[in-house]
């Protein structure tokens, strides 16, 4: 019987696995590769050596079981014989199958490690493999609008309201450039599997084939970017910075892989590297409204606003459907202060239908009218933004801010408490529960809040402050004093804390010196803080600076002018008494002086002089 051969398809064979194979040089028209020579045994010798061992020989099928493509380039030397096909269950033929099979895994696992490559024939280099070319899509992500940082209301030891407190927010920047627009004709065909694998978001399919891109071409910079992407969006920081770091080493002008380190930095608070990163990314990439974005993101967190929003204004000349940028933009204006050009931006927005985060904009909007006091207005806002998300714990959270300003406590424990229930580990809700308790003299239970605030959060600079102001409350100045130190610690800048800190010294009536220290350092952090005017103005009366202690009432009187100050009002009046009185006894003091002086003048002798005395006047 003719032994049977399976053929292989070459061009099977090369679309399944994308790497070149060395062929032998007999290839059939079609493509196919004949085997039969390189696979021939001499059954007949073969089967007589079988019946001398007492077995009988019986022809089977010759056909040759399927090998993979990888073992074809390594020819097994075997001795050629024609004859029967041996049985089977022959010793020796299965000893050449066993000794096939570890031929076979050697050469794969030799491969599989890079330690052999295939090269296609020096006949063949000439016409390459048709690579299928695609246009693969900028890839932009919508921008995902996290919930603003709440606002907590702080108490101070003031009885008045107390406005929110600001901070600036985590930036909101474009994510990741994900930059892949066009293909060229140089793009291995892998490389392309892995973009492909990375869209279905398989993403150790895709990682796979970045590295066998980079196996074949360490120098394929674009590899080590997606590869960077890759980890960055899974969460891998560390790869993700080793990649990009290792993009930018082979191909120092791609500025996607400087603006996604610079992420990376920002993310991580390394301000300066982030700085230098975003920079580069904008000198490579002018017209990249992304790269300004982030840029003017780290310019905010360093403090440098106008530079931050002359970057968001670029971003969105570039790109006006920039969402980020306008959210940011809005953000900024806000921590300034200046509301009215907040607004003017945040409500175009609520026209877009393509916006996706109207609930955080009405949110802001509400936080806005709260700090112009227009608290009905702000409650509308807050609605707005829990009818379009529900669920929306923040703008919950500054409702029950409103209603506490309104004197609405039991609506405010009521909205704090719905907050709990969905969330017991938001502490921000703890803290200004214990606020509410806090404006009715409830100050047991607003330490039970402020300590479980603390409990959730350590670093929670605001709960150590109003515990602070309740022990304070309760003449417990010792206790009260190490909670405001604690909430230095958490926040340097937080300048209720050091106003406190130096009232505490003034209720002690000891070191004055401190105490004016203390508040001037809270002046110099905000130097709009009517309370700080006080306690300076008192200070400085007590240091008998009575000039000094009349300009900081009146900046507290121009500050607060709606307060019911008829007590600063009379310390100013008898402080303007004590300089009157001042000038008079410095005047007479000059009086004294200076007639003290012409006496002795007249009482000693003088030389003659012809010319007329320099001063004529006589005292009278």
């Amino acid at each position: 019987m003719e032994p049977s051969f399976r053929k292989i398809d070459l061009n099977k064979v090369i679309q399944e696995e994308p790497l070149e194979i060395l062929i032998s040089e007999d290839i059939e028209p079609s493509g196919i590769v004949d085997l039969r020579h390189l696979f021939t045994y001499d059954y007949e010798s073969y089967a007589k050596k079988s019946q001398g061992l007492g077995q009988t020989a019986t022809p089977a099928s010759s056909s040759l079981e399927a090998m993979p493509v990888s073992a074809i380039a390594p020819i097994l030397p075997v001795p050629p014989i024609v004859g029967n096909e041996p049985p089977r269950e022959s010793v020796l033929w299965k000893i050449f199958g066993v000794f096939c099979l570890l031929a076979i895994s050697a050469f794969a696992g030799a491969y599989y490690n890079g330690w052999i490559e295939f090269s296609r024939p020096a006949e063949l280099q000439s016409d390459p493999i048709p690579i299928a070319l695609h246009k693969e899509p900028e890839i932009i992500p919508e921008p995902q609008i996290q919930s603003e940082e709440t606002k907590t209301i702080t108490l101070s030891i003031s009885e008045e309201p107390i406005p929110l407190k600001t901070s600036l927010e985590e930036p909101k920047f474009s994510n990741l450039i994900d930059s892949e627009a066009t293909l060229t004709k140089t793009v291995d065909e892998i490389f392309q599997e892995g973009l492909l694998f990375e869209q279905e978001k398989r993403y150790t399919e895709a990682l796979q084939k970045y590295q066998d891109v980079l196996r074949i071409d360490p120098s394929y910079s674009k590899a080590y970017y997606r590869m960077g992407y890759v980890y960055h969006i899974t969460g891998d920081r560390s790869n993700a910075s080793l990649r990009y770091q290792q993009a930018i080493e082979t191909d120092p002008n791609l500025f996607q892989a400087y603006n996604n380190l610079g992420i990376l930095y920002l993310e991580d608070n390394n301000l300066s590297s982030a700085h230098h990163h975003f920079s580069q990314a904008i000198t490579l990439q002018p017209n990249s409204a992304e790269a300004y974005n982030n840029f003017a993101n780290t310019l905010k967190k360093m403090g440098n606003y106008d530079e931050a929003i002359h970057s968001y204004q670029k971003a969105l000349q570039l790109r006006s459907d920039l969402y980020d940028a306008t959210w940011n933009l809005a953000l900024i204006y806000f921590h300034q202060q200046q509301y009215q050009q907040s607004r003017d931006i945040l409500l175009p927005l609520l026209s877009q239908n393509e916006v996706s985060f109207s609930a955080e904009i009405y949110n802001l909007l509400g936080k806005i009218s709260n700090q112009e006091e227009k608290l009905e207005e702000a409650n509308s806002h807050y609605e707005k933004a829990l009818a379009i998300q529900p669920g929306f714990l923040d703008a919950m959270n500054n409702l029950g801010i409103t209603f506490t300003k309104q004197e609405r406590y039991p609506e405010a424990i009521q909205k704090y408490q719905q907050i709990l229930e969905q969330d017991p580990q938001y502490d921000k809700a703890y803290n200004n529960l214990g606020i509410v308790y806090a404006k009715q003299n409830q100050w047991a239970q607003a330490i039970s809040n402020y300590q479980k605030a603390i409990q959730l959060n350590p670093n929670y600079a605001d709960a150590y402050y109003n515990y602070g102001v309740a022990l304070e409350e309760q003449s417990q100045f010792k206790e009260a004093h190490q909670q405001y130190v604690a909430c230095l610690k958490r926040d340097k800048k937080h300048y209720r804390a050091c106003n406190n800190i130096g009232q505490l010294y003034i209720r002690w009536d000891i070191e004055p010196e401190r105490a004016l220290k203390w508040i001037e350092k809270s002046l110099e952090i905000q130097p709009n803080f009517p309370e700080a005017h006080l306690n300076h103005g008192w200070i400085l009366s007590k240091l008998k600076q009575y000039k000094e202690s009349g300009e900081a009432f009146e900046r507290y009187l121009k500050l607060s002018p709606d307060k019911n100050n008829e007590f600063v009002k009379q310390a100013l009046e008898k402080i303007k008494q004590y300089q009157i009185q001042k000038n008079h006894q410095e005047a007479l003091k000059n009086y004294l002086k200076i007639l003290q002086n012409r006496n002795a003048k007249s009482a000693s002798p003088e030389k003659p002089n012809d010319s007329p005395p320099k001063d004529s006047k006589k005292i009278r």
